[in-house]
């Protein structure tokens, strides 16, 4: 494999002369110019070091110029990396970072491009079926609503959760509920708990706690952040199906959805008698 400072090179072109590529090379000579050269530089050294890192085998293939010019914020090869990362790792905002971007635009934080909804924000009519029915599950919407999108569901009312105040939920009794039912309705009503959750934004998952209106703005360039990111993903993407599971199985039949809201009103006093801690 290439080492990376074999890259340290004059590219030409047919479209340049010898003399027109001398002078992308040319060093700025003002101290603020210079300094600006040196951190896009070592910017650009930083991705392509993730680059050989996550991407050997690609990395050492890649004919792509690395650095960028005066006119660029990155570089081919650098965009080549990131889409990449967007491909196989872990979403960002690739069209922002690589083409909404000016020269001087670069950016050492990662644009992670989050998954969790800001369904406070959306009309009932633009929501999916399945987070209509999640958030009338937790009881931020009517029985009557949920009847009017997706009536072969028939609520029959709202969910017991509505207007529970969950900082009194005892939530390790609330979820091993949910473990003991699963053995009896279905094994995805263990996930009624993590619907909560996602719902308000308290998985704990980088991906899912985190929307457009509250972005992940605290992740950079390098391998610790990378490897949080990337584990991270895998969590979430396990958390989503899990999620669809119950929703497939609630969704399948109006008596699942029954079952699931009788037993949260006929058990709600057993995991609502302490604080959350």
């Amino acid at each position: 494999m290439r080492s990376l400072h074999t890259r340290f090179m004059l590219e030409f072109s047919p479209q340049l002369t010898a003399l027109e590529a001398l002078r992308r090379y040319r060093l700025p000579l003002p101290f603020a110019d210079a300094h600006d050269y040196l951190c896009r530089t070592l910017q650009s050294i930083q991705l392509l070091s993730l680059y050989r890192i996550y991407f050997p085998e690609e990395y050492a293939r890649s004919k792509k110029r690395p650095f960028p010019t005066d006119e660029e914020a990155y570089s081919p090869m650098e965009t080549e990396f990131v889409e990449l990362v967007d491909e196989r790792l872990f979403p960002l905002h690739t069209e922002f970072m690589l083409y909404g971007s000016g020269p001087d635009e670069r950016s050492i934080v990662i644009p992670v491009r989050s998954l969790g909804m800001d369904w406070w924000n959306v009309d009932y009519d633009d929501l999916s079926p399945g987070w209509r029915l999640i958030l009338f599950l937790v009881g931020e919407m009517h029985g009557d609503d949920l009847t009017l999108h997706q009536p072969e569901l028939r609520p029959g009312g709202d969910s017991p959760l509505r207007g529970l105040v969950w900082q009194n939920v005892e939530w390790d009794i609330f979820e091993e509920r949910w473990k003991k039912a699963a053995q009896t309705l279905h094994p995805s009503v263990a996930s009624v708990p993590l619907a909560v959750k996602m719902a308000y934004h308290d998985t704990e998952n980088a991906f899912l706690d985190t929307t457009d209106e509250m972005p992940l703005e605290d992740c950079y360039w390098n391998r610790e952040d990378m490897d949080f990111l990337i584990t991270h993903y895998r969590q979430a993407d396990t958390m989503i199906d899990q999620i669809n599971e119950l929703l497939e199985w609630l969704g399948a039949d109006p008596e699942h959805l029954q079952a699931v809201l009788s037993l949260l009103k006929e058990d709600r006093r057993t995991w609502t008698t302490a604080k959350k801690g």
